[in-house]
């Protein structure tokens, strides 16, 4: 098989979307002759926030069947320490200032980058062992494709740059002060100087591969985020809760019109007696303010629904096997943006409603598979839930029919086989 170099900040057992990303790619590429040898930092089991204290910091170098991890001490800034020893309210201008900094100088400085290790190690390893056929890098964080850089211009060695996010061509990017301009000014060089090096990009939808190749002058191909057959069941339509369960896994953004369906939803409650549903949000307390417009929506309904901090995977698939029905919220003005909870809910085995629409690729995708329910109305939603309640009361499954083959497009051993082409192409370059 043929090695590729994976640098990527983020991979398990932490507990982000990026991490799961790149365990797929290190899980299926063999299965196209390429042997992934990753090099991460140091997390801990479920870590959910990035500047957390690690439980163990210490090198490690772990060899599977298929694949090779090697995990690199993590060193936080002084920032993030005083942030450790004394919370959020004291040095907190200190704590700014020392942002601004790091803002503005890791684009000219490795030593300001906290994680600049991953890159000194990955060229010893390129120097070392010397048959690696490409280099891919995944970001965020984006200071991430400096590297890539530089050790190309250090060693010649081809690299994919991996967007799982778009970084200045961003649609929700706003530049409200002087400051914010300057700093957006300094990302929008960097990243034209240094993708300038990538032989291609790999990004999350072909809208994006268009948006960024313009932006940047290089070729791209969309590598989708997909689900894991590995870790969910697909028979989770045989499990049933006492009440008519609706999830929301994951954060929700300020740009998402959720209110249309808590509107909907309070009007379904104060139509039934005694209704038996409830209402999951796992994950929605990574950000606050968008709790409180959860929470403030719903005053009165407490009993109908609960919201969490994001929770061990294994935990969230015991959930998803309890749903009734899986929420998908759309996101105003950003084209091109699936959600990465969209991928988990296709693996269910049960519907999806996507409201209001996105009219754009999460639709779309919705459209393709057959998964589920598109509304926009308030109205609409009240009729779907009362319809579905009535179907769960007697024992009846919400009307279903998926095209399982356009499913499978979406998972990650299907979309790992996409990126395998970007590799053949660039390695034949």
């Amino acid at each position: 098989m043929k090695k590729i170099l994976i640098i990527s900040y983020f991979f398990p057992p932490s507990n982000f979307a990026g991490s799961y990303r790149i365990a797929s790619w290190a899980r299926y590429l063999h299965k196209h002759g390429y042997y992934p040898v990753i090099v991460t930092r140091c997390w801990n089991d479920n870590q959910i926030e990035t500047t957390d204290e690690l439980i163990n910091n210490t090198f490690s170098h772990e060899k599977y069947d298929n694949y090779e991890v090697y995990r690199l001490p993590y060193h936080h800034n002084l920032r993030d320490r005083l942030h450790h020893r004394y919370g959020d309210t004291r040095f907190t201008l200190i704590r700014k200032a020392l942002t601004l900094l790091e803002l503005i100088l890791q684009h000219y400085w490795n030593k300001m980058i906290p994680y600049s290790n991953l890159k000194d190690f990955a060229k010893d390893l390129i120097q070392k062992e010397k048959d690696f056929s490409c280099l891919i890098v995944s970001g965020r964080p984006f200071q991430l494709f400096k590297f890539a850089y530089q050790l190309h211009r250090q060693t010649r060695i081809r690299w994919i740059a991996d967007y799982r996010d778009e970084w200045n061509t961003h649609q929700w990017l706003h530049d409200e002060s002087a400051v914010k301009k300057m700093i957006r000014a300094i990302e929008s060089d960097s990243e034209k100087k240094w993708l300038s090096t990538a032989s291609l990009f790999t990004t999350c939808s072909d809208t994006w591969v268009n948006s960024i190749s313009a932006y940047i002058g290089r070729p791209g191909s969309a590598v989708l985020n997909g689900y894991d057959e590995s870790i969910f069941n697909m028979q989770t339509s045989a499990v049933r809760n006492e009440k008519f369960t609706i999830l929301h896994n994951g954060t929700l953004y300020s740009s998402q019109p959720v209110e249309i369906f808590l509107s909907a939803y309070k009007r379904f409650i104060d139509h039934h007696k005694d209704v038996k549903v409830q209402l999951l949000l796992p994950g929605i307390e990574i950000l606050k303010d968008q709790t409180d417009r959860v929470k403030n929506s719903l005053i009165g309904y407490e009993q109908y629904y609960h919201t969490s901090h994001r929770i061990p995977k294994a935990d969230l698939m015991k959930i998803m096997a309890g749903t009734d029905l899986f929420l998908l919220i759309g996101v105003n003005g950003a084209k091109g943006h699936h959600s990465s909870k969209i991928f988990e809910y296709l693996a269910c085995h049960k519907p999806v409603l996507l409201c209001p629409s996105d009219h754009d690729v999460m639709q779309e995708v919705i459209q393709d598979t057959k998964a589920g329910y598109i509304l926009d109305t308030e109205d609409q939603i009240f009729e779907f839930l009362d319809r579905s309640y009535r179907d769960f009361i007697e024992v009846r499954p919400i009307p279903y029919a998926p095209d399982w083959d356009r499913i499978r497009f979406y998972s990650r051993e299907t979309q790992a086989a996409a990126l395998a082409k970007v590799i053949d192409a660039v390695i034949a370059s």
